[in-house]
């Protein structure tokens, strides 16, 4: 790559737009020297480079704005730089920073706009999209690198001062596009991370088997339900054809009975009817007195005493009638439930009669003896009196003492029942009275139990139904968890292959380190050895592999650290690695010096610009004062010169003759 021309607007010194050429180069030619006076402009011509490349804060810029026009308000700046690719394309980049704030208004910083635009041949490349032109620019010209071919004062102190190697390793990094592989396998991590916290279900095959067990057991279970069906209905069939014959054998046989056999049998079934519903009702009624009734209703002769007291207002004393009623309270309580249990069953065993009898009696006096030393009147208002009064009539009106008549009644009710289903029937034998009933029971059992196994049918069609929508929806549920299971297979496989590839590309760069370090090591150790005044002082440099950190060795094998060399002797050693960093780096870029040689002495100075600028690049750039590039550094440089030139400060211009030329 070459660089070609810049144009500088309102950065420092260059307050009108300033064009700089940079003339061709030849094979042997191949060194543009610019000179300047102090604020000239030369550090800014090198930093306008990177800038229109890179780009800068908003900060950066603001305090680099040209004073004159800062003081009228314009803070637009313009950089516009051509230079032409090792394809031959010629590229032309217009980097601008603008206010875009309201003028009348008080500057604000937000509305200081950066602006990128480049031409390729002519054609403006996606104009307006910065972040796609930017990461082209870094393609050709990484920004990590431009630093190291770009030597600007500060970037070689950097290098100076460096005594831990992590300059080392970055500059290493960055010549070699290191950083773009670690910037993959960056990527590779976070897009293995993404791909595990968004939208990511770990689908496993166990998850997937068991909704296939869980889809085979319903089909069984489906399977057994349907066999259930087909016997329910198998049995229909035989209850059906057996109440049809006997409905056949009814009509058949019975056919030439007269209507009067009909009216007799008739009259005879609303008879039984008429009698077993009575009997139904007496039954409910002993019921009834039996639940609700028969555990207090013997004891409700106990509490006249009781109402007496209540209605003649003595609340007081009434705990104490019912601490002496309280012994056959206790026995009355024990005897009714002791009649409550049902007939067939042994009646309460005596001792055990006597502890319950003894504990109900120990609750009512403890309950009674409480209470009698208590206000009973705050307790018992006057609508709790009526209640308690109204309770105990209801007892004495229970009706229990009817309870034993209603047994009667029922059991003489279902005596007449079993007279009106023996009595005989007139005309009819006694054999044919049996035929014909059994024939009559055989029809209506066959249509209770078709009734029944009709409705057992029904329930296992809605339970068939209900299992085959079941599997239907199992079913859609493997297919969805087989889709999540294959997405997830692939995310799987998708994580192992990012895992391998970050381990692979952080292997890679291992090895591409280590392989570029003894290069990196013996490039600078010579240009060290060949441009060190007592080069014979120093025997060897080496370059830790893990930390990169540098340390040369002298004659008699003692290591001496870059931190205790002479400032001079710091700058050697700067230009010495970058020299190794360029040698093996593969981008073919311009070399910009930005003041060298300021501390070094005549003699360093000798050997910088007859040994180290002809050979730094294709294309040299050296910025430099009348003090660092003397007559004397300039006659040695000459044969080299593609060009020369002055910059002009008073008239933002690059003069074609250097300081002591007309």
């Amino acid at each position: 790559m070459k660089l070609k021309k810049i144009t500088i607007q309102n950065l420092q010194s260059f307050r009108e737009p300033t064009t700089i050429e940079f003339p061709d180069v030849g094979k042997k030619e191949n060194i543009f020297l610019i000179g300047g006076v102090t604020g000239a402009g030369k550090t800014t011509l090198a930093d306008a480079v990177i800038m229109c490349l890179h780009g800068a804060e908003k900060r950066k810029v603001l305090s680099n704005i040209n004073r004159e026009e800062k003081k009228k308000g314009n803070r637009d700046v313009d950089i516009r730089l051509v230079i032409e690719t090792d394809g031959g394309d010629e590229l032309h980049l217009h980097r601008c920073w603008r206010d875009e704030g309201n003028k009348k208004e008080r500057f604000r910083e937000r509305h200081y706009t950066q602006h990128l635009d480049v031409y390729k041949n002519g054609e403006n490349i996606a104009a307006g999209k910065r972040d796609i032109l930017q990461d082209y620019i870094n393609s050709l010209i990484p920004r990590e690198a431009a630093e190291f071919f770009f030597f600007i004062k500060d970037q070689i102190r950097k290098i100076e001062m460096d005594d831990s190697g992590d300059k080392i390793k970055d500059s290493l990094d960055s010549v070699l596009g290191i950083w773009h592989i670690l910037q993959l396998r960056d990527d590779l991590e976070s897009s293995r991370l993404m791909e595990r916290l968004t939208d990511f279900e770990d689908v496993a095959g166990v998850d997937v088997d068991l909704k296939r067990t869980e889809i085979s057991e319903r089909r069984l279970t489906l399977k057994k339900t349907e066999k259930e069906k087909t016997k329910v209905e198998k049995h229909l069939k035989k209850v059906q054809s057996e109440g049809e014959e006997a409905k056949k054998k009814l009509s058949r046989k019975y056919s030439e009975f007269d209507e009067k056999f009909a009216i007799e049998v008739h009259d005879r079934g609303e008879k039984k009817g008429e009698l077993t519903a009575k009997k139904k009702q007496k039954q409910e009624q002993i019921e009834s007195i039996i639940e609700n009734h028969l555990p207090l209703a013997p004891a409700a002769e106990l509490f006249p005493p009781l109402v007496e007291k209540l209605e003649a207002g003595e609340d007081s004393k009434v705990y104490t009638t019912l601490y002496d009623m309280s012994e056959q309270l206790s026995e009355s309580i024990v005897s009714a439930i002791d009649g409550k249990v049902p007939p067939g069953e042994d009646s309460i065993p005596t001792e055990l009669r006597d502890e319950l009898k003894d504990e109900i009696l120990k609750v009512l006096r403890e309950k009674c003896r409480a209470s009698v030393s208590r206000n009973i009147g705050a307790i018992f208002q006057e609508k709790d009196k009526r209640q308690i009064c109204g309770r105990i009539e209801e007892f004495q009106r229970s009706g229990v003492s009817e309870l034993e008549k209603l047994i009667e009644d029922r059991n003489r009710l279902a005596d007449e029942i079993a007279l009106v289903e023996e009595s005989p029937t007139e005309g009819i034998s006694k054999k044919e009275q049996d035929i014909y009933s059994e024939l009559k029971s055989i029809a209506e059992e066959s249509e209770n139990q078709m009734h029944l196994l009709r409705s057992e049918q029904n329930t296992l069609d809605i339970r068939i139904k209900d299992i085959s929508e079941n599997i239907t929806e199992l079913e859609n549920e493997l297919n969805e968890l087989s889709e999540k299971q294959k997405i997830s297979d692939k995310k799987k496989a998708l994580i192992r292959e990012k895992e391998s590839i970050s381990a692979l590309l952080e292997d890679f760069v291992g090895k591409i380190r280590n392989s570029k370090i003894n290069m990196l090591r013996e490039n600078t150790f010579n240009m060290f050895h060949s441009l060190f005044r007592d080069s014979d002082s120093i025997s060897d440099l080496q370059i830790d592999e893990d930390s990169f950190r540098i340390t040369l060795t002298d004659q008699h094998h003692q290591q001496i650290g870059i931190s205790s060399l002479s400032d001079g002797e710091r700058e050697i050693f700067a230009f010495s690695l970058l020299w190794g960093l360029t040698r093996i780096s593969e981008l073919n870029l311009p070399v910009i010096f930005d003041a060298p040689l300021e501390q070094l002495d005549e003699n360093y100075r000798d050997k910088i610009v007859s040994s180290y600028f002809p050979e730094a690049a294709d294309q040299v750039v050296i910025i430099s004062s009348n003090t660092a590039v003397d007559e004397k550094a300039f006659s040695t440089l000459k044969p080299f010169l593609c060009g020369w030139g002055l910059l002009d400060r008073d008239q933002n211009t690059l003069k074609t003759n250097y300081f002591w030329e007309k």
